[in-house]
Formats: C-alpha cells, structure tokens, sequence
C-alpha cells in the first residue's frame, strides 16, 4: 500500500516558507520502496530527464541503506533535492 508523505500542517505553513512535504520516516521509506517490482526493463528510468537508476536506490532504500541510496543518485544528479520539487512524481 502507497505511504502518504507527512506534511506541515495548513496553520503552521500559511505563516512560513518552510519545507511543505516534510518526507518519510525511515521505515516508511523502506515500506514505499517495497512497492517497487524491479522491472526487468524498467520504464521509470527512462522516463527520467537525468537517467537515474531508480530501482537500484529504491533496493538501497528497501535494505535500510540510505546514504547508499543517495550516493546512488547522486551518481548522475548532483542536486537531488531541487529536481526533486521539479519532477512531480504524482503525475507519472
């Protein structure tokens, strides 16, 4: 089952400019990385700009090795935190 990302509550984010999507807990991340099929040829790879391989840090993130994780992004994007805002996965 999909992990609903917390969020800063209304009342707090309407008197701030803080991060609204305030991320996983870590075994929340692990049960969203769960979902992952590890598609033989994995479409969502090619549909990102940058060609992360998207189910290799999400297998990272499924085993609890997250700075592996990131490494792993970081292998061919350097910013991962500002593409994140850009690439709005819930569209995909």
């Amino acid at each position: 089952m999909r992990q609903k990302i917390s969020q800063q509550p209304i009342k707090e984010r309407v008197k701030n400019f803080f991060e609204v999507a305030l991320g996983f807990s870590k075994e929340d991340a692990e049960k969203e990385a769960a979902r992952c099929i590890q598609c033989k040829n994995p479409s969502c790879v090619k549909g990102c700009p940058v060609e992360i391989d998207i189910p290799a840090f999400i297998k990272l993130i499924k085993e609890g090795k997250r700075k592996e994780a990131l490494e792993k992004i970081k292998e061919k994007n350097n910013l991962p935190g500002g593409f994140s805002r850009a690439d709005n996965y819930k569209y995909r």
